[in-house]
């Protein structure tokens, strides 16, 4: 909310950095990076503008106006390469929830001609494929599975607008009840819209839902009414042949794609509908996280989500957290038996059931801009899981979340950001990446001390990354060899060896710093091998450490995002 009583609604991803508006409207954050201070020429805090576009930076370019939107490249106003002036300051500001939550169009593209759930059934009975490439005799006979599912419905939901049904059945009896949302008039399911055959769209397989009939009617109402980036919904109630090509007109508007890369175009359409059915189910999830969080639904759809590019949050780059808990995840896997080679009692699986839902509700607050309630709940989780009997790396791997998120959010600079401003003589010491050796049992990995000043390729906002290169002598063997630390955005850090014969070293895992690697004074190269590795592993944590001290076992779970 701004001070004159406006509200705004903006990426909870820069939400704590805006300070307001100009003149024009144009939100301004400010040209330093967090725990810094760049003044302007009056001694205040020096601002710059966001673009209307992307709300990313604007850079010269060699256009009409010698500015372009630093993230779509687009031909800006020339204010957005300079200083900006505050007009308005702000009052307050509460992230939004936006990967939970959305907030939908006021109605959907379209209303089909059908009003009750008896003429829906009737018109599913006798759909139109959704490709020329299948002809009606070869969709329908594909249907049996579907009608089958209807003849043996338990209950069966219209939607709003009355595009889809939802089933609950069961393809075989003793098999659980499962909910299907089916499109009425190709008979097609949404989440296999994507799949390379159009014809596997009428398998129900791979399309049932263990979501409970509350979140499974909030997905009906978000799925008709869900807004892409360019504000555009999906109709339909196109006609079923352009249906495919109207739903890969979508994008997710938190999802950033490179629209130039051959593979993006290539992947347009499943990508739309993964996105979309994803983007449903965590709007309806929104209303008790808590409910639904074990589902396999809900785990298939975050693992997704933490797989794509995410946005920056804190001028950082989330991915080594995503990864991280995604991994988690799957290790987890929602309490239940992964295959036959899965040893886990059923006492195990239970605890890993209760695990798996504090580590979902975690990974979704984290992304919610809300890191403080997911490092309280892993930390409380952790501490439980230490109180019983038995081996305690569930604990162990908590707490490491729990310290990579709090990095990812702490006020003062990572070690990744202090890579940004060595100078000769600093030293950058990384340990070995092992986590099934104690603390105690560390050893030092890789060192090398910065020969010269740290070469920019490119800074941008949009991307939340920089591009840079770090001249270093690697001290690691006998004999001190030239090389270069590349640090990329995505990427982990690199060490090029300049020899003879150059030799490219990829350092693992690079991108978290935590008990891997650290920025270290030059006095660190005199450190014995136990002592530095000590050093490293304390100098590692110190961002996620100034986050906030540890919890104590009295920590509650997070309430439910509203």
């Amino acid at each position: 909310m701004l001070e004159d009583g406006r509200r705004l609604r903006i990426r909870s991803v820069i939400a704590d950095r805006v300070r307001g508006v100009d003149a024009d409207g144009d939100l301004l954050i400010p040209l330093a990076e967090p725990g810094q201070h760049i003044p302007d020429d009056h001694g205040d805090e020096y601002l710059v503008p966001l673009t209307p576009c992307c709300h990313a930076h604007g850079k010269g370019a060699d256009s009409a106006t010698g500015v372009v939107c630093r993230n779509c490249y687009r031909e800006v106003d020339p204010k957005y390469g300079g200083p900006g002036d505050l007009s308005v300051a702000v009052a307050g500001a509460r992230p939004a929830l936006q990967f939970f939550r959305r907030r939908l169009a006021p109605r959907a593209a379209s209303r089909a001609p059908w009003i009750t759930t008896e003429a829906a059934v009737r018109t599913l009975r006798e759909p139109t494929p959704p490709s020329a490439d299948v002809s009606t005799e070869d969709w329908r006979s594909r249907m049996t599975a579907t009608l089958a599912l209807l003849e043996s419905a338990a209950d069966v939901r219209l939607s709003p607008a009355g595009h889809f049904l939802a089933i609950r059945s069961r393809v075989h009896r003793n098999r659980p009840y499962r909910w299907y949302v089916v499109h009425v008039a190709t008979g097609a399911y949404p989440i296999r819209l994507g799949d390379y055959r159009p014809e596997d769209s009428a398998d129900p397989h791979g399309a049932e839902m263990d979501l409970s009939e509350e979140a499974v009617l909030g997905y009906l109402d978000a799925i008709e009414r869900l807004p892409g980036r360019r504000g555009g919904l999906v109709d339909w109630g196109v006609a079923p042949v352009d249906l495919q090509a109207e739903i890969s007109r979508w994008e997710d508007p938190l999802i950033q794609r490179d629209e130039h890369d051959p593979e993006h175009a290539y992947r347009r359409l499943p990508d739309a509908v993964r996105a979309l059915h994803r983007t449903a189910v965590l709007h309806a999830l929104a209303a008790d996280p808590a409910r639904d969080a074990t589902t396999e639904t809900v785990q298939k759809v975050l693992i997704s989500l933490l797989e794509e590019p995410l946005p920056p949050m804190y001028d950082r780059d989330p991915a080594p957290v995503a990864d991280y808990l995604r991994r988690l995840l799957l290790d987890f896997n929602g309490g239940r038996r992964r295959d036959r080679s899965d040893r886990r009692t059923p006492e195990a699986r239970r605890s890993d059931a209760r695990t798996a839902q504090v580590t979902i509700l975690a990974a979704l607050t984290t992304l919610g801009a809300h890191p403080r309630s997911a490092v309280d709940a892993l930390r409380a989780r952790a501490a439980h899981l230490r109180q019983g009997q038995g081996v305690h790396a569930r604990a162990e791997q908590l707490e490491r979340g729990a310290l990579l998120i709090a990095e990812l959010a702490s006020p003062v600079p990572t070690e990744r950001q202090l890579l940004r401003h060595v100078v000769p003589g600093d030293v950058i010491a990384f340990l070995h990446p092992n986590f099934l050796r104690p603390l105690d049992a560390l050893y030092v990995k890789q060192v090398v001390q910065v020969s010269g000043p740290v070469s920019y390729l490119g800074l941008g906002l949009a991307n939340g990354a920089e591009e840079f290169i770090v001249p270093v002598i690697d001290l690691t063997y006998q004999h001190p060899t030239p090389a270069v630390l590349m640090v990329l955005p995505d990427k982990s850090l690199r060490l090029h060896a300049l020899e003879e014969r150059p030799s490219v070293h990829t350092l693992w895992n690079a991108a978290a710093a935590v008990d891997h690697w650290a920025v270290l004074p030059a006095d660190a190269v005199r450190l014995k091998h136990d002592a530095l590795a000590e050093r490293i592993r304390v100098a590692s944590r110190r961002a996620a450490e100034a986050f906030d001290p540890p919890v104590t076992t009295t920590s509650t779970p997070p309430p439910p995002p509203a």
